[in-house]
């Protein structure tokens, strides 16, 4: 079921009668197997995509924080200039 499931998500009535035959299941336990799967799935892709959301995240704030320390050390540049004119 796992192959079939990686290589589509949704199954058929057609297609759940042969895999069900196939495996000795009724076709209401391969309907079942592939909606608990397909959750588990949801899951595993919303977890992935808030970490990658997480790495973008800290990443921004590196790059912040590098702009903001800068923007300081212009701003020190300036002064000196200004103090010694």
């Amino acid at each position: 079921m796992e192959k079939t499931f990686s290589e589509r998500r949704y199954l058929d009535s057609t297609d759940r009668a042969k895999l069900s035959h196939i495996l000795g299941l009724n076709e209401a336990q391969v309907k079942t197997w592939f909606q608990n799967r397909r959750m588990r799935w949801k899951k595993i892709v919303a977890k992935n995509d808030k970490s990658d959301s997480s790495t973008t995240s800290k990443i921004a704030e590196k790059n912040d924080a590098a702009i903001g320390k800068n923007n300081k050390e212009t701003a020190t540049n300036e002064r000196e200039k200004t103090q010694t004119n």
